[in-house]
């Protein structure tokens, strides 16, 4: 084997080892099912390549090559998506906007190499291995960095709220209501209200259409719409699990001990009343919604996006598109685990440990994934965003009566518990030509009977008479 086979050789080991498996909680069967199918595979295929075909350092086929593999090493090291792409429910645009880096990449590095001196390789090797090397020790992506704590409370409640912060998920009297199977939703909602007593606004809004400007005005009772309050949010610079922190949040202020769900979009358990913290951990769930294909080769995939390179995700949309597997990753992933979520909270329920229990679930957000039975579709996942407005509608209306039917079930289990159960979304569905303003509000106590109250409300007023 002459020096260039070699240097390909090497190069191939650095650029494809997939480190992020072993910060990834999978099982030794899964470990070695990645290894075999992210270096192994790849290792016999240039091994194939290298005996069959003779290679110049001038040649260019040596040169596209080796840029090709410097690529993917830097891309699997350092997980170019999540630095250059913001996450994107229009997965065509993603996959385009990926071919466009990929190519450009590429191509810096096949003219660098061609119009430099030879050893210009030599730099992209050294680079490659100290970014290896790092990445074998670095933990910014480990599983253990995603917030999850529990400390012993000292207290017992005899009454708890609960306060279910539903993400995009459009109010009773919404556009979404009125047609394209908006009959559909309303009836089975007043069934749900009715049967459990809620006091319903269904002309209730939020004052803003962003998540990070919406909930803030909620937990910080923010009376006045004509001017942002930026100042509870910051940016999660140090956790690669966390969008934002909230850092003011006057509503937890409230209460004494406090069980909190949350998502990657904002992180709630900074606040010291927090007592548990259960942050949606893709690599960490235990059931899962009929339909969702649970298998290893899904947490595998899963993994293989958290891991945030584009070459990676584009695999992953690949083998979604094949139906060989689904997405475990948020926001999708929590769609197909809510009813494991929901048994989370019964749990804390009955410990009464907790005065306040939080919830803030990215469901319904898009993607799509339940069918009208409630089951789970992968395909509806991929696509969400080729659908017309008309199909849109129709499909929140199906994922706004699953939201209901899951908390059905969960609900019947609770009945006889002392509990204040609030029902809240940051936003409408987003959907063009929808009222994105248009949020979702409902409250069940012990006292109060079945109600509607078709007065306009904003969430945030809500919970400044509420709480404030």
């Amino acid at each position: 084997m002459n020096l260039q086979k070699y240097k390909i050789f090497i190069l191939v080991l650095i650029s494809f080892f997939p480190v992020w498996i072993f910060r990834s909680n999978l099982s030794i069967i899964e470990i070695l099912l990645s290894l075999v199918i992210f270096f192994i595979l790849p290792f016999l295929i240039f091994k194939f390549l290298l005996i069959f075909k003779s290679f110049k350092i001038n040649n260019n086929s040596y040169i596209a090559l080796m840029s090709l593999i410097i690529f993917y090493g830097i891309d699997n090291h350092l997980g170019l998506k999540n630095g250059l792409m913001s996450w994107n429910a229009d997965i065509a645009m993603m996959i385009k906007n990926s071919i466009l880096i990929i190519f450009t990449f590429i191509m810096v590095i096949f003219i660098t190499i061609k119009y430099t001196n030879s050893k210009t390789i030599l730099v992209f090797f050294t680079f490659l291995s100290v970014v290896g090397i790092y990445n074998i020790f670095d933990q910014t992506k480990s599983y253990k960095k995603i917030t999850n704590f529990e400390h012993v409370s000292k207290y017992k409640f005899n009454k708890t709220t609960i306060v279910f912060l539903f993400d995009e998920m459009s109010g009773v009297n919404s556009p979404e209501s009125i047609k394209y199977n908006g009959n559909f939703f309303l009836d089975y909602s007043e069934y749900f209200f009715k049967k459990y007593n809620f006091v319903v606004y269904p002309n209730a809004e939020t004052k803003y259409s962003s998540t990070i400007a919406s909930i803030p005005s909620y937990m910080n009772f923010i009376k006045k719409a004509d001017k942002q309050d930026d100042s509870s949010i910051e940016i999660a610079y140090k956790n690669y699990y966390q969008n934002y922190t909230l850092l003011n949040n006057k509503f937890f202020e409230k209460f004494k001990s406090i069980s909190t769900f949350q998502n990657i979009h904002i992180d709630y358990c900074k606040h010291i009343n927090v007592k548990k913290c259960d942050s949606y951990n893709a690599y960490k769930q235990e059931s899962f919604v009929n339909g969702f294909k649970d298998s290893a080769l899904t947490k595998i995939f899963a993994v293989l996006k958290l891991n945030g390179s584009i070459i990676g995700n584009l695999v992953f949309e690949l083998f979604k598109r094949l139906r060989l597997i689904d997405d475990l990753v948020s926001p999708a992933g929590e769609k197909a685990t809510l009813p494991n979520l929901l048994k989370k909270i019964e749990k804390d329920v009955i410990s009464k440990r907790y005065d306040l229990i939080f919830i803030h679930t990215l469901v319904p957000h898009v993607p799509y994934g339940y069918t009208k039975d409630c089951s789970y579709d992968g395909k509806l996942s991929f696509s969400s965003s080729r659908l017309s407005i008309q199909q849109k509608i129709e499909q929140h209306n199906i994922e706004r009566v699953c939201v209901l039917k899951f908390l059905d079930k969960s609900f019947n289990k609770l009945i006889n518990k002392n509990l204040n159960i609030i029902l809240i979304s940051d936003t409408g569905s987003k959907i063009e030509g929808t009222n994105k303003l248009s949020t979702f509000l409902a409250e069940k106590n012990s006292v109060d009977k079945y109600k509607v109250v078709n007065q306009k409300i904003l969430v945030s007023e809500f919970f400044i008479n509420k709480f404030d």
